[in-house]
């Protein structure tokens, strides 16, 4: 058969556009070709301005249901919540960390408050063993009136006899030390 001139040419001109709308399609989707309007595209990112209506015409391209957004907006929220949650049982570890370095602090102050407590009251323990009472001081003087105190070779006074034959627990410092007082007043007497 013939062919119609008229149909040939109709039919050309519905290919030429149908290739051309792909080309613009393909165009668009990649960021080659420009938009009709003229507007300037996003050349970092490589698309264009592209609205919803073009992006339904694009194959393969299904626009989410409104179900699905919701789901994947829920699940944005979840994650986001789960990281708050995250962050603030972070802090809340941290401050009680802080609170635990606190306390162990407050408890080695007053551990230390203690030690220099029983310390000084050590002390005092002993001072007051090492004092005469007045019943001692007496008994002391008696004693070292009638017997006197031995001396060693060297002029220590042996202190250790002296204990056992009155039945003083007192330390040999605090006899010594009372003894010099003894000695100090005796010879202030003596000189008056």
């Amino acid at each position: 058969g013939t062919v119609n001139g008229d149909e040939v040419s109709d039919l050309d001109e519905a290919e030429a556009e149908a290739d051309d709308d792909e080309a613009d399609a393909d165009g668009d989707a990649d960021g080659d070709a420009g938009d009709d309007n003229g507007d300037a595209e996003d050349t970092e990112s490589g698309f264009g301005a592209i609205n919803v209506h073009e992006l339904a015409l694009l194959p393969g391209f299904e626009f989410p249901t409104s179900a699905e957004l919701g789901m994947r907006i829920r699940k944005m929220v979840s994650v986001i919540l789960r990281s708050q949650v995250h962050l603030a049982r972070l802090e809340e570890k941290q401050q009680r960390l802080e609170e635990k370095e606190r306390l162990k602090e407050e408890r080695d102050r007053q551990r230390e408050a203690r030690d220099r407590d029983r310390e000084r009251d050590r002390v005092a323990a002993s001072l007051r063993r090492s004092e005469l009472g007045k019943k001692d001081k007496t008994e002391m003087q008696r004693h070292l009136q009638s017997y006197g105190i031995e001396t060693d070779a060297d002029g220590r006074r042996r202190w250790e006899q002296f204990v056992a034959a009155t039945g003083f627990d007192r330390s040999p410092a605090a006899l010594e030390s009372y003894y010099g007082r003894i000695v100090e007043i005796s010879e202030y007497v003596v000189r008056r």
